[in-house]
């Protein structure tokens, strides 16, 4: 079973996901209460899971948590706790980006994919996405201006944008008129972190110790 951890924004997530299903989770957009939410979901996801007939005495094998990019706090705050669990029981570890969680979510196309996350007033984080036996592999990413987001992405992409990156309605037909097409309808959650995690898990194995960084940390090419 794969204990899952989502807390990049404004949502705090967290999921028990064991052979392809969710068996729980806990999903709330409580401002500033993921620190205490995720360590009482853990606890009474266990002990849902351990009290169904057909999961009693299963396991945490592995843990899975967002690494962004995304809110600085909530980051720290999943992959803080998804450590010391992992440390503590002696568990592999896997961190997955939000542009690896947005890009699941896109249709299945020959057309190129990008995804698009928040950043700060005017910047997104802009990423490529490229595939591995039906793994999304993050091929570049950076920081980029909204407004030469048309100019770098091919017309015939996809990109697949962050449920909480507000568009004005002039900007996206422009995108459109261009030939972008757009995925609006994603969502974060800790199922998706799972389910990518397990994945992960069997093309590369566990994370080292310095990949369990929140993201944006980690210096981007630059603005596009």
């Amino acid at each position: 079973m794969i204990l899952a951890i989502e807390t990049s924004d404004r949502l705090c997530s967290v999921a028990f996901y064991h052979q392809g299903r969710t068996l729980m989770e806990f999903n709330n957009e409580l401002p500033m209460q993921h620190t205490s939410l995720v360590g009482r979901w853990v606890g009474e996801g266990l002990s849902f899971v351990d009290g169904q007939p057909a999961h009693a005495g299963l396991k945490v094998r592995a843990v899975a948590v967002n690494n962004g990019p995304g809110s600085f706090t909530g980051l720290r705050i999943g992959l803080s706790y998804g450590r010391g669990y992992a440390y503590g029981k002696n568990l592999p570890m896997v961190a997955l980006s939000n542009h690896q969680v947005l890009a699941v979510q896109a249709p299945v196309t020959k057309r190129p994919l990008f995804t698009l996350i928040h950043s700060r007033k005017g910047e997104v984080y802009l990423a490529e996405i490229e595939w591995r036996d039906d793994f999304p592999l993050l091929r570049e990413h950076r920081t980029s201006l909204l407004e030469k987001i048309s100019g770098h992405v091919p017309g015939d992409a996809v990109l697949a944008l962050s449920p909480y990156l507000n568009l004005d309605a002039a900007l996206k037909k422009e995108w459109r008129d261009a030939g972008l097409l757009l995925l609006e309808s994603t969502r974060y959650n800790a199922s998706l972190t799972a389910r990518l995690g397990q994945r992960k898990l069997e093309l590369f194995g566990p994370d080292e110790d310095k990949a369990l960084d929140p993201m944006y940390i980690h210096p981007f090419a630059g603005s596009l």
